[in-house]
């Protein structure tokens, strides 16, 4: 496994991190116990965080505001991937339901951001541009 391109707390023993994983670069938002991953979290690719990035405000400005959406509403982000908004920020893949082949259900890969997490998210990523991807969904680390 490669080192980190760039690594940020998010808050209660959870990072942000841009590293390449198997010839691939990856966003990785996962909790830590000490100085190990655990599997509670997310590896998104370049596109998908991009997505995730442009679906901030439609997504999750509801769970900013401390409003409960009538119904789950979710926000693809790619690949099976999205964010929900009912009670926190959840970034969680999703598989298909076979008998019901228009039903999503959601696996045990993701995490669930608190709002104070997602603020400082938000605020690495889009207010001081740490990390941004490009026109090609390479990132940038300034």
């Amino acid at each position: 496994m490669s080192s980190p391109r760039c690594s940020f707390p998010l808050g209660n023993g959870r990072l942000i991190q841009v590293k390449e994983w198997q010839g691939e670069l990856r966003v990785d938002i996962r909790e830590w116990e000490g100085d190990v991953p655990t599997k509670k979290g997310i590896s998104l690719n370049p596109m998908q965080f991009k997505n995730f990035l442009n679906g901030m405000s439609s997504a999750i400005e509801p769970v900013m505001k401390n409003k409960r959406a009538e119904q789950d509403e979710k926000f693809h982000l790619g690949a099976g991937v999205y964010i929900t908004d009912n009670p926190c920020v959840d970034i969680r893949k999703y598989r298909m339901n076979p008998p019901n082949k228009d039903e999503s259900l959601p696996t045990k890969k993701g995490i669930c951001l608190r709002p104070t997490e997602y603020d400082t998210l938000i605020n690495l990523a889009v207010r001081s541009k740490i990390f941004y991807p490009n026109s090609r969904t390479k990132f940038r680390v300034t």
